[in-house]
C-alpha cells in the first residue's frame, strides 16, 4: 500500500503539508506544476501512473470537488470517493470525513 496526494497547488504545496498529519506521512506528492497537467485533464492522471507504474484500476483518487475529482478519476477509469464536506452524500461512494474511508474500502 502507497498513499500520495495530486493537487493543482502549486508546489509550495509540499512545504505546505511536510508539517501536517497524516499529509506529512505520503510516500508521493504529484503538484500540476511539476506534473505539466491541471486536473480534470486526463493527462494528469496518465502520468501519475506512469511515475508509479500502476494500472488505474490500482488507484484511489479521494477528493472534495466533484468535477476536478471524483468525475476526472472515474473517467480515467481510477477508483474515487467523494469527501463531501456538507455532509451530502448522494453516492456510495462519497464520505462526509476520511474517518470513513476505511470503513468504505472494508466494503
Amino acid at each position: 500500500f502507497s498513499s500520495g496526494g495530486a493537487s493543482n497547488m502549486y508546489r509550495r504545496l509540499k512545504n505546505i503539508v511536510a508539517d501536517l498529519a497524516p499529509l506529512d506521512q505520503f510516500q508521493h506528492w504529484f503538484v500540476s506544476s511539476e506534473v505539466g497537467y491541471l486536473k480534470p485533464s486526463s493527462e494528469f492522471f496518465a502520468a501519475i501512473e506512469s511515475q508509479l507504474q500502476l494500472p488505474p484500476e490500482q488507484l484511489l483518487l479521494v477528493g472534495d470537488d466533484p468535477v476536478l475529482d471524483f468525475q476526472a478519476a472515474r473517467a480515467c477509469d481510477w477508483n474515487a470517493v467523494l469527501l463531501s464536506r456538507n455532509g451530502d452524500q448522494t453516492s456510495p461512494h462519497s464520505i462526509a470525513g476520511l474517518d470513513e474511508l476505511v470503513a468504505l474500502l472494508a466494503t
